[in-house]
């Protein structure tokens, strides 16, 4: 396996991108090709952080000096399909948060805050706008 490692990249003439399982998950995963490229990097944009699960599929990046980097997951792991055009999405298991190109931020899954929460606008529950009563003293 290590001299197929080192052979592969020279034959291939430069960088090369292909799409393969997950099979080591977490910091410091590895990806299934034509054999296991373990010890990859993970690429993510600024704020961005996140770590393959095994079983996933993920577009791996051999660059022509060895250096092997996951840059992502097909359509981002997740189906696109009721995603509206220029939608922006994440996606965790049962939690997600969307921001559409509307100015709407839909949310889903359990929420918690930790902190202050200040609101300005109109705010409801279940259709019901709820109003806020305060006392002047």
């Amino acid at each position: 396996m290590w001299l197929s490692e080192r052979i592969a990249p020279s034959q291939r003439g430069g960088a090369h991108a292909e799409t393969g399982d997950v099979t080591i998950g977490g910091a410091k995963p590895a990806v299934l090709l034509d054999g296991e490229r373990r010890g990859v990097r993970v690429v993510s944009p600024q704020g961005i952080c996140w770590k393959p699960a095994v079983g996933t599929q993920a577009l791996l990046l051999e660059t022509d000096d060895g250096e092997k980097y996951i840059l992502g997951l097909p359509d981002g792991g997740m189906d696109t399909a009721a995603l509206p055009d220029g939608a922006l999405c994440l996606r965790r298991g049962a939690a997600w948060l969307c921001l559409e190109t509307d100015g709407t931020i839909s949310a889903g899954g359990e929420l918690h805050i930790a902190g202050d929460v200040y609101l300005t606008g109109r705010l409801f529950l279940n259709g019901v706008e709820l109003t806020a009563e305060t006392e002047e003293e």
